[in-house]
């Protein structure tokens, strides 16, 4: 019991500062400039500045019925957040980017993309969900998701399929290492490995030989 409340101790209580409701939190960051971002089930994106409460994002758009599966702050500063589907449409709400930069208010305005613009439009399921979110050495901006993989160069969206060697099952996770590569798992088709030229498959039999 003594044990209880010492670690009970070491925690700080922070509050919602206009609900009490309870949610089910995603995925969690801190930005550069010591914000605690928190995406979640049902309601989107909320924010902690440090003040001890944690208020909604925005409330005015499709991001705050979103659920929020990741959160990544590229090297400029830009917040990305990937939706996947909450309900039974099987459809996410595709990914949104906040500037700090050029977002001053308290409703920012957000960009926002989905597969109609190119995001992860290739694979088996182009339905705007985004699971994984990554930058790579270049400064593009990676995105996995049921709809396969691609990446945003700033201008545009370029996705891979079967043919580029990347097959179009759903990309669950990825990581760029030290040398610069790119290591994206999949559901069910094995594990890849992208050079910026070619895809790599790793299977169990492909370790073996």
């Amino acid at each position: 019991v003594l044990h209880n409340k010492e670690i009970g101790a070491s925690f700080t209580k922070v509050t919602l500062r206009y609900t009490n409701n309870s949610f089910a939190y995603t995925s969690i960051i801190e930005d550069k400039d010591g914000n605690i971002w928190f995406g979640t089930l049902h309601n989107g994106v909320y924010r902690c500045d440090g003040n001890g409460y944690i208020d909604q994002f925005t409330n005015a758009d499709a991001l705050s019925k979103s659920s929020v599966s990741t959160i990544y702050e590229d090297r400029t500063g830009k917040i990305w957040f990937g939706t996947i589907t909450n309900d039974s449409s099987f459809r996410g709400h595709g990914v949104f980017r906040y500037d700090p930069l050029t977002s001053k208010t308290i409703a920012p305005s957000l960009a926002h993309f989905t597969a109609k613009d190119g995001l992860c439009s290739k694979g088996t399921f182009s339905n705007s969900s985004v699971t994984c979110i990554t930058e790579d050495n270049n400064g593009r901006i990676w995105f996995g998701g049921d709809g396969g993989v691609s990446y945003y160069n700033g201008k545009g969206f370029t996705s891979f399929i079967e043919k580029d060697g990347m097959g179009n099952y759903p990309v669950k996770c990825f990581v760029t290492d030290r040398s610069g590569f790119l290591w994206l798992g999949t559901w069910d088709l094995g594990l890849y490995r992208y050079d910026g030229k070619s895809f790599t498959c790793f299977t169990e039999n492909a370790s073996k030989s």
